[in-house]
């Protein structure tokens, strides 16, 4: 907010500059080609200047338009789980208030005990459920759950990029991407960061210009040709309600010596 402040008052203060030398102009006009060219230079110079900063801040209100809507994607998708995963357990008890309702030939009693006792299991967490706290860390089965339905698809490389302030090993970020790694390792998918700090890979793999992800956020870069496993990526996270951005696509690393990506490259963002 205070850049966009500093940048408005920069376009003002570009404007009255400009209003100031051409009312110089009027009331001194340049008598010689000398003072006719320091106009033309004072005129080009703060025009450039009136240009470079509305450029730059259209281009962050640009960015900022475009987290909101990440954001509001994410927490419709959140929300959108959420209701369905109500919905069903209403539905559930439900049926079982009416069939209790309509129940005959038990004592009371017993047909009470019965509808505590399924109420009691529906009321317990969803093996699938997140825990109700902010880490993205997943359960042993979840865990298991999650290579199981990736290793269903053909193994793919990929690269973790991990978002720190110090990185300390055991921050919430570290601890997750760790054991996505290890998730997607046991999936039998190969993680080029290892590779290459191992040794086992000799050459550097380029990474282009990635985007910081939002808190709680994680972004998927995938080349067109491996779109669809970093799609069924996506669908595990959505599935155990861990946010990340939509999807994007990077099928040259950039330079002046482009090369095609052959690998999804995981970005988690700060806790």
């Amino acid at each position: 907010m205070t850049e966009d402040i500093i940048l408005t008052l920069l376009n003002v203060v570009w404007g009255l500059v400009l209003t100031g030398i051409g009312i110089e102009m009027v009331n001194n006009p340049p008598s010689t080609n000398a003072r006719k060219w320091l106009y033309r230079g004072l005129f080009g110079l703060f025009g450039l200047a009136v240009i470079g900063t509305t450029f730059v801040q259209s281009a962050r209100t640009a960015n900022q338009q475009e987290q909101a809507r990440n954001e509001t994607h994410a927490d419709q998708l959140t929300s959108q789980k959420q209701i369905s995963y109500m919905t069903g357990k209403l539905d559930t008890i439900s049926e079982l208030l009416t069939k209790y309702a309509n129940s005959a030939g038990a004592t009371p009693k017993s047909d009470f005990t019965a509808l505590a006792k399924a109420l009691a299991g529906i009321a317990k967490p969803d093996a699938q459920a997140r825990p109700a706290s902010n880490s993205r860390m997943l359960s042993d089965d979840q865990a298991r759950t999650f290579s199981r339905d990736i290793s269903t698809l053909p193994p793919q490389a990929f690269f973790t990029i991990t978002e720190t302030n110090d990185r300390d090993s055991s921050s919430e970020q570290m601890m997750f991407t760790n054991q996505l790694s290890q998730i997607l390792k046991a999936a039998k998918w190969t993680n080029l960061l290892e590779e290459i700090n191992s040794g086992r890979i000799k050459k550097i793999v380029p990474i282009p210009f990635i985007k910081p992800a939002s808190q709680h956020g994680i972004i998927l870069y995938s080349p067109q040709n491996l779109m669809r496993y970093a799609i069924a990526l996506a669908n595990e996270l959505d599935k155990f309600s861990i946010q990340h951005l939509p999807i994007r696509r990077m099928d040259m690393m950039g330079g002046n010596n482009d090369m095609p990506v052959d690998f999804i490259i995981i970005e988690v963002g700060l806790e």
